[in-house]
């Protein structure tokens, strides 16, 4: 089965960083915006099955996208992509519901894993 997933980071070094990981695997990225508000909107439009959410973004905060998306669709898979410094917020966005955290810079694998955690 393949997976599509919007990719949302405000630096595109990390959504780079992502692609690659994701390259060759069953996740398909299907979007990928570098705000909030175009974070959102991109979800209603293309319903995707995973989300990769900085915590970090401009226009609208990844804890604000995240309720806004768990708003459109309760049962949204959304895992957080975290700066070093920012478990707190990452331990909120689990709070809040989303499904895993992954912190940059990270590993190719570490993020299929946190992927593959977040759909079990």
């Amino acid at each position: 089965m393949t997976y599509k997933i919007l990719i949302c980071d405000h630096m595109n070094s990390y959504r780079m960083m992502a692609r690659e990981a994701l390259k060759n695997s069953e996740y398909c990225v299907i979007a990928e915006t570098d705000n909030g508000k175009e974070a959102i909107e991109l979800y209603a439009e293309h319903h995707p099955d995973l989300v990769l959410l900085s915590i970090t973004m401009p226009k609208m905060d990844g804890i604000t996208i995240l309720k806004k998306i768990l708003e459109i669709d309760k049962e949204a898979i959304v895992v957080m992509h975290a700066a070093l410094g920012q478990q707190a917020q990452a331990d909120k966005c689990i709070k809040r519901g989303a499904k895993g955290v992954v912190f940059k810079p990270y590993p190719s694998k570490r993020l299929l894993e946190a992927l593959k955690n977040a759909l079990s």
